[in-house]
C-alpha cells in the first residue's frame, strides 16, 4: 500500500505465473523508448526457461530468441510523435516495427496517455487461460522515477470487474494511425473478448474496487473522488488549480506531494489550504528531466526544458530500481478518507489536471478499503514498522504569485507540429526504389501544416548524417541496411528564455520494400557459428547455465552487442553447444515447441553460408524431426 521501501520492477509485474507462457499482451504508453520495448519479450523468454537458466548480458542470440518468439505476441500503442529518438539505431529495432503502433485520442485536442498492460497467459499442459491487468503511472521508457504499478491478477471471486480494461483494449484498435495487420487485430480483439468476463483480485488490505477508463467516449470523464472527505493526500507531478479545488471539496486536512516547478506554476495563493510537499532531496537524487517531462504536454504544463526532452532520448540506462536509486516524482495517486470509516485510493496515469480529467485517454484504478489500513494516515505514517511516505517528503513553500514560463507557448507549438506531421492526411509514405546492388532511393511524401514554427530537420534514424530541411517531398540515397520506417524529426524555435527544442520519431509506412529486412538483420546478427548454434539451442529449449540474469539496465548493452561485437569479443567463452540432444528431446516430449519455432529455425537455415555455420548432421536431423512432429499433429 504505497510503501516506499517496497519496489517492483516491470519485469516482476509481467512475469508469467508458474507453468504459463504469454499468449497475447497489449500495452499503452504516452512516450516510448525503443529499447524499453525489449523488456516484455525478455521477461517472457526468461519465464519460459527453467529457474536455473541464466541469461548472458552480452549474448545477442538470447535477445534475438526472446524478440523472435515473443514480440509478435506483444503490441505497443504509443501517442503519435511520442517515440524517443535513440542515440543510435540497433538492428534489433527491425524486429520491433510490426509490434509498434502510433495512435491519436478520439477527442479533438486530447492526448493518448494511459499506462496499461493487459496480458493473457496460457498454461502449457492444458491450455487454460489466465489474465493479468497492470495499471501504472510509468511510460514504457527506461526512466528510474518514482512511479506506481498496481498488479491485478485473475481470480474467480475477485472484487474487481475487468470489463473497463477490455473496453480500453478494444477501443485502442480504432485509434491507430495506420491499420493493424489482420491477424494481430484479431488477437487483440480476442484478448478483449476473454478479458471482459474476468474478475480481478483486489490487493490487501483493500476490499473492493473498479477500473476506470477515461476519454474513450463523448461523455464527460467520471469523477471517482468523494464529494466530501475528511482528509486528502494528492500525489501528482502536474497540477491545475480547478482540479485541485474540486478534489479538496472542503476537506479540513489536505496534503499535496508534487514537483517544485509544478507548485511554482500555480503559486502559493492558489495552493493555500494545502500542505505542499516535495520529495526529500536525499531520495530524489538528481532530477531526471526526461522522467518529469515525458508526459508534461499531455497535461498542458510543458516547459522549455520539458519540451526539449519530451520525445528525445540518449538511451541512458538507469540503475536497477531500489529505494535510493529513483529520481523524480512521476506517480499519480490520490487517497481520500470518507466520513464512514472507509477510504478511496485512485491510482494510474491521470495527473491532477483539467486535461487529464477532461478529455485525455487515461486509465486508472479505484480501490476501497478501511481507513485504518488504506487511509491517508496509513500511507503517510506507514503500516506497523514499515516506512511511511512522510519520511520521503519535505515541506515546500512556493512563491505567493504564480511564476510564468515564456517557453510554454513555444513548447506547445512544437509538440503540436510533430503531432500534425504524425497524423497528417494523406498518410506519410516512404517510397523505395532499388538503384544499385546495395543502394536504394527513399522518397518521403509528407503533408505539411500551413504554419511551420521555427526550423525543422528530418532524417532516417539509421542515417543521422543525412539531415534534410523539412519539406513535402524529401529524398535520400540509402544502403540496404539503412532502410527503416523510423524518421527522426527535430524542431527548434524561440529566442532567449522562450527557446525550445523538441525531437521525436515518426513511424512511416514503407512502400516497395525491396528486401526482407528481418532476414538481413538476422544474417548480420548471427554472423558466426557460435552465435548460430546458441540461437538454435535457445529456440529448441536448451538451457545455458553459464550466464547471469538480465534486468532492464542491461538492455542497452545487449542491443549494442547485437550490432558489432563478434563471438571473440565476449567477456567469457561459452561452453560447447550441442544441438542434437535438445532437438531429439523436443521431438519426443515437446512437439509444440518444435512447431512453434519452425519459422525461426527455417529462417536460420536460409542464412547466407548456412552450410558453413550449421553442422550438416543438424540439417538432416531437423528435417526428420519436423516431419515426425507434423505427422503427430496431422488429424
Amino acid at each position: 500500500m504505497l510503501e516506499p521501501d517496497t519496489s517492483v520492477l516491470l519485469t516482476d509485474a509481467l512475469r508469467p505465473p508458474p507453468g504459463h507462457e504469454v499468449d497475447v499482451a497489449v500495452t499503452t504508453t504516452y512516450s516510448l523508448n525503443l529499447t524499453a520495448m525489449l523488456i516484455a519479450p525478455m521477461t517472457f523468454a526468461l519465464a519460459s526457461m527453467d529457474e536455473t537458466t541464466r541469461i548472458d548480458d552480452g549474448d545477442p542470440a538470447q535477445l534475438l530468441d526472446a524478440v523472435q518468439r515473443f514480440m509478435g505476441r506483444t503490441t505497443v500503442f504509443c501517442q503519435a510523435a511520442g517515440i524517443h529518438v535513440p542515440r543510435s539505431h540497433s538492428r534489433i529495432h527491425t524486429f520491433l516495427e510490426g509490434s509498434l503502433h502510433e495512435v491519436e485520442a478520439p477527442r479533438e485536442g486530447a492526448l493518448f496517455h494511459p499506462k496499461l498492460w493487459a496480458i493473457r497467459y496460457r498454461r502449457a499442459h492444458d491450455g487454460a487461460l489466465f489474465h493479468r491487468v497492470v495499471v501504472g503511472s510509468r511510460n514504457l521508457t527506461l526512466d528510474s522515477s518514482w512511479d506506481t504499478a498496481l498488479v491485478l491478477d485473475e481470480s474467480a471471486d475477485g472484487a474487481i470487474d475487468a470489463t473497463p480494461a477490455a473496453t480500453a483494449v478494444e477501443a485502442v484498435t480504432g485509434m491507430v494511425l495506420d491499420p493493424l495487420a489482420g491477424a494481430r487485430q484479431d488477437e487483440i480483439l480476442d484478448l478483449a473478448r476473454t478479458l471482459r468476463d474476468v474478475r480481478l483480485e483486489a490487493p490487501e488490505p483493500f476490499t473492493g474496487g473498479r477500473l476506470l477508463a477515461l476519454g474513450l467516449g463523448e461523455q464527460p470523464s467520471p469523477w471517482p473522488f468523494p464529494e466530501r472527505a475528511r482528509k486528502v493526500l494528492a500525489i501528482s507531478p502536474f497540477l491545475s488549480a480547478h482540479t485541485l479545488a474540486r478534489l479538496r471539496t472542503g476537506a479540513p486536512e489536505a496534503t499535496l506531494l508534487t514537483r517544485a516547478p509544478a507548485a511554482d506554476l500555480l503559486g502559493g495563493s492558489t495552493l493555500s489550504g494545502w500542505e505542499v510537499t516535495v520529495l526529500d532531496p536525499a531520495v530524489d537524487g538528481t532530477m531526471e528531466e526526461s522522467a518529469a517531462a515525458e508526459d508534461a504536454a499531455a497535461d498542458g504544463t510543458v516547459s522549455a526544458d520539458d519540451g526539449t526532452v519530451l520525445a528525445s532520448d540518449d538511451d541512458m540506462v538507469p540503475a536497477p530500481s531500489a529505494l535510493l536509486d529513483l529520481s523524480g516524482l512521476h506517480a499519480k495517486t490520490v487517497v481520500a478518507d470518507g466520513e464512514d470509516g472507509r477510504s478511496v485510493v485512485v491510482t494510474g496515469s491521470a495527473n491532477l489536471t483539467a486535461q487529464a480529467w477532461g478529455g485525455n485517454v487515461e486509465f486508472d484504478a479505484v480501490l476501497t478499503g478501511p481507513t485504518r489500513a488504506c487511509g491517508v494516515d496509513a500511507v503517510l505514517d506507514g503500516p506497523g514498522a514499515g516506512i511511511g511516505l512522510r519520511t520521503l517528503m519535505e515541506p515546500y513553500s512556493p512563491a505567493l504569485d504564480a511564476t510564468e514560463d515564456p517557453s510554454l507557448d513555444t513548447g506547445y507549438a512544437l509538440e503540436t507540429l510533430h503531432r500534425d506531421l504524425a497524423r497528417s492526411v494523406p498518410r506519410p509514405r516512404l517510397d523505395l526504389t532499388r538503384t544499385g546492388e546495395d543502394t536504394v532511393t527513399a522518397r518521403l511524401t509528407l503533408e505539411l501544416p500551413e504554419h511551420l514554427p521555427g526550423e525543422t530537420t528530418i532524417w532516417p534514424l539509421t542515417a543521422p548524417r543525412l539531415r534534410r530541411p523539412l519539406a513535402q517531398s524529401t529524398t535520400w540515397e540509402l544502403s540496404l541496411d539503412e532502410i527503416t520506417p523510423f524518421l527522426a524529426v527535430e524542431s527548434v524555435d524561440g529566442e532567449g528564455p522562450a527557446r525550445a527544442t523538441r525531437r521525436c520519431l515518426l513511424k512511416v509506412p514503407l512502400i516497395g520494400d525491396v528486401i526482407d529486412r528481418e532476414q538481413r538483420a538476422l544474417a548480420t546478427m548471427l554472423n558466426s557459428r557460435d552465435r548460430v548454434l546458441r540461437y538454435l539451442a535457445l529456440l529448441l529449449g536448451l538451457d545455458d547455465p553459464a550466464s547471469a540474469p538480465a534486468q532492464e539496465a542491461q538492455l542497452e548493452s545487449l542491443t549494442t552487442v547485437t550490432d558489432g561485437a563478434s563471438a571473440a569479443d565476449r567477456p567469457h567463452a561459452a561452453p560447447p553447444i550441442v544441438l542434437f540432444e535438445p532437438l531429439v528431446r523436443a521431438a519426443g516430449n515437446d512437439i509444440d515447441r518444435i512447431l512453434s519455432v519452425r519459422k525461426q529455425v527455417e529462417a536460420v537455415l536460409e542464412l547466407p553460408k548456412s552450410d558453413e555455420l550449421i553442422p550438416p548432421d543438424f540439417l538432416k536431423l531437423w528435417d526428420t524431426v519436423l516431419k515426425f512432429s507434423l505427422s503427430r499433429r496431422t488429424p
